[in-house]
């Protein structure tokens, strides 16, 4: 049995014997890639994740869950990322930005809302007033009311009052 803070190779037998921490996670590392590791949480989830530095920061991504990943596929990919992070790449830097609130609305809006809901004139001076006052960090109310116009624009375009 592997034990916190161990390297041993990680095999399918050992991963589904490995015990949950009573709380919280735990990691167990792989002998053979540096970094790559097995994380078992306290509701006995268990995820394959790669720990490096990028700029002087730990860094800790998560390749995938098992049973869904196989551990050679893991152990894979992993490699992969290692031989990106030694030649000076930082695969988290490729994530995209999130999305403001506001964006996520506007999505939801005009491919959803207009069409499947029952009164989206409602919902769309809902999410108006919503977008012009909260959503979006406003610096003067001349640029809320241009938010606010812009968006009337749109679900005028789209079939609304």
């Amino acid at each position: 049995m592997a034990r916190h803070g161990t390297n041993v190779k990680l095999t399918n037998k050992i991963i589904r014997v490995l015990e949950p921490p009573i709380t919280g996670n735990r990691l167990f590392y792989d002998s053979e890639i540096p970094g790559f590791a097995v994380r078992v949480t306290a509701r006995s989830a268990r995820s394959f994740v790669l720990n490096f530095y990028a700029s002087e920061v730990e860094r800790r991504l998560t390749i995938g869950s098992y049973p869904a990943w196989s551990v050679l596929a893991a152990r894979k990919r992993a490699k992969e990322l290692r031989r990106e992070i030694d030649n000076g790449n930082d695969p988290m830097a490729k994530v995209e930005p999130s999305k403001t609130v506001a964006e996520v609305l506007h999505d939801f809006i005009l491919p959803y809302a207009l069409k499947n809901l029952r009164r989206p004139d409602h919902y769309a001076y809902a999410f108006g007033r919503l977008i012009g006052r909260k959503a979006i960090p406003t610096s003067s109310a001349a640029s809320a009311a241009a938010r606010k116009g812009c968006m009337k624009r749109k679900f005028t375009q789209a079939g609304l009052p």
